[in-house]
């Protein structure tokens, strides 16, 4: 606390009955291809089979969910009087159901917006035959190789939530991206 005394709660928490159930929307947007060549031929009388595949994927989600809190302005209309000034509305969340009203929820109230995208990119390419002839049979091997992208950033959009609006507990919004290669190989006789 600002006198340097601790605090004897942690967290007060609660929903108005008077704002409703919160509401959530969304609309997403999703494209995926998909694409795969294949094939065969022989090299010294040996017959190898190869692969290529390709993904690409991008999805985009649009939310929006009413009912929320702007924690700055809940914070100004419980405080003291003299600093809930127009359009300020002081509220007094003691009062019991139905007491808070249109008012007091027009001003805390906000519509909160966010958007997400996600793209991916994959590629696959593998090869399989068998080399030569052992006495047990002939020993194959397989090769094969991937390279795959993905991103994912989650992007509040800031011209209807701005940085002041912070709900119970302020939300982080993580992006998300990688970029892999790997490669495989394995020897067998068949």
């Amino acid at each position: 606390m600002a006198d340097g005394s601790a605090p004897n709660f942690l967290t007060i928490s609660g929903r108005f009955v008077e704002a409703g159930p919160r509401r959530f929307s969304q609309k997403v947007d999703t494209f995926y291809l998909a694409s795969t060549l294949d094939g065969k031929f022989a090299i010294r009388e040996r017959d190898w089979f190869w692969n290529v595949n390709a993904v690409w994927s991008e999805n985009h989600a649009h939310q929006v969910m009413t009912g929320n809190i702007n924690a700055q302005k809940l914070t100004q209309a419980l405080g003291p009087i003299a600093q809930c000034t127009a359009p300020c509305v002081p509220m007094n969340i003691f009062g019991g159901p139905g007491t808070i009203t249109p008012e007091m929820l027009n001003f805390v109230q906000f519509v909160q917006r966010d958007r997400s995208d996600q793209t991916l990119a994959d590629i696959t390419v593998n090869i399989s035959g068998s080399l030569f002839d052992l006495p047990a049979g002939p020993l194959g091997i397989a090769i094969g190789y991937e390279f795959r992208d993905s991103t994912a950033p989650s992007i509040p959009i800031r011209s209807w939530q701005p940085a002041s609006v912070r709900t119970f507990p302020p939300s982080r919004v993580p992006d998300r991206s990688a970029s892999t290669r790997s490669m495989a190989s394995s020897a067998s006789r068949s």
